[in-house]
């Protein structure tokens, strides 16, 4: 998320799933184990993200 300093993070800034998949596709097999849990949480927290935004909206 791209903030300055005093600046709140906008829903805006969260990545969309696609988003997230494609920089995970781009990862590739250089992947290790542990990235891999570490982006399937990220992934999960932004679709939660996404859905408290449809919610907002």
């Amino acid at each position: 998320m791209r903030t300055s300093e005093g600046d709140r993070a906008s829903v805006d800034d969260v990545p969309t799933l696609a988003e997230i998949k494609y920089i995970m596709h781009s990862a590739g097999e250089n992947t290790s184990v542990g990235h891999y849990w570490q982006m399937r949480d990220i992934v999960e927290l932004s679709a939660t993200m996404q859905q408290s935004k449809a919610l907002i909206t």
